[in-house]
């Protein structure tokens, strides 16, 4: 039996857009311990597989609600432990890693540009080397307009 294969050319387009990124840090004499703590008792948590729970039975106005609901003012997508790692590899640190947004305003900019997902939601990582003060980062970004 033969078979014949239509190759589908695709070529990729790449557009570069500048853009300033300031880093703010937020320097705490609390412990890690308490810092990391007073951000998750603050926000809700955003659970991925409960909204592909609606998303695969197509249940938009579930989608919707819970959405809502998660999003008054800002929820935790994700998080990451790291400093036990940094601690294997040698570097005296605690450290956790946050993706905090608010799935309403992410929809709202999503419909005006894919570039959206650089902004929404926002990295922010909460460290403290031994001995030293907790640092809580997180990276502000600006797109600049091409002339």
């Amino acid at each position: 039996m033969n078979s014949t294969h239509k190759a589908v050319e695709a070529s990729a387009r790449t557009t570069r857009t500048k853009f300033d990124g300031v880093l703010l840090t937020i320097r705490s004499r609390k412990s890690f311990f308490e810092v990391t703590q007073a951000i998750e008792r603050s926000l809700q948590r955003f659970y991925v597989p409960k909204l592909m729970e609606y998303v695969t039975h197509g249940d938009r106005a579930g989608v919707e609600a819970y959405v809502d609901s998660t999003s008054k003012p800002f929820s935790i997508f994700w998080d990451m432990e790291q400093g036990s790692t940094m601690r294997l590899a040698g570097i005296p640190i605690e450290s956790k890693f946050y993706l905090v947004g608010n799935a309403v305003i992410a929809r709202g900019l999503f419909e005006y540009s894919g570039a959206a997902g650089l902004r929404a939601p926002v990295r922010v990582c909460v460290s403290q080397r031994d001995g030293k003060a907790v640092s809580v980062k997180h990276e502000v970004a600006q797109s600049v307009p091409d002339n």
